[in-house]
């Protein structure tokens, strides 16, 4: 099978100088900003713009993480292969700060794709409620119950509280709010997302959480 050519070294580093141009217009110094990304392939990506921002822009110290999605693929269920999870290194805070990927990839493809449906699976910010409520009809999300009914804060209220734990974490009082108001506020974009949860007393009270 004959291979073809999509893009060549030269046009790569015109695309990537781009993109790292338009991630400035938007993040300024990155002080408030995050770069994410995704194993395996998306962190070469990430490494290579984190780079660019830092040795050719002259941004100081940009974050960047990586995160594995592994166990959280829509077909990590039905396939018969036996998936091999990743690492996942964030080494900061990502709390109130602007993760990349939601703020400039996603709006472009959903701009490129009007008709593609995409849901947000366990929505835990004011951030995202709002990204979805401004959306078109195609965007939506899930709601967990308990992140509508507690904060971070019970995890340690009294001592640590392996109960209050969940994935995504939850977090501050003015998001755990934020989702109260989209779950109740009769939109159709939003909706239960409930997994495997609530998990048995054995299986919260373990090493792992």
């Amino acid at each position: 099978m004959s291979q073809k050519v999509l893009l060549n070294a030269t046009e790569v580093d015109i695309i990537l100088n781009r993109l790292a141009c338009q991630l400035i217009e938007n993040h300024e110094d990155f002080t408030n900003t995050v770069l994410i990304g995704i194993q395996p392939r998306g962190i070469f990506l990430a490494e290579r713009i984190k780079r660019l921002l830092e040795d050719t822009y002259d941004i100081p110290k940009v974050p960047l993480g990586h995160l594995d999605i592994t166990f959280y693929r829509d077909d990590f269920r039905r396939s018969e292969k036996t998936l091999e999870a990743n690492k996942t290194k964030i080494d900061f805070v990502v709390e109130d700060k602007k993760v990349v990927f939601i703020d400039d990839v996603l709006q472009d493809v959903i701009k490129d794709f009007p008709d593609l449906k995409v849901v947000f699976e366990h929505i835990t910010t004011a951030e995202a409620a709002a990204f979805v409520t401004a959306a078109g009809p195609n965007i939506a999300a899930t709601i967990t119950p308990h992140h509508l009914e507690f904060n971070r804060n019970a995890i340690f209220q009294g001592g640590i509280r392996p109960h209050y734990y969940c994935l995504p974490i939850a977090k501050r009082e003015k998001h755990r709010l934020a989702l109260r108001k989209a779950a109740t506020s009769g939109s159709p974009k939003f909706f239960l997302g409930t997994d495997t949860a609530p998990h048995t007393i054995k299986a919260k009270q373990s090493a792992c959480g």
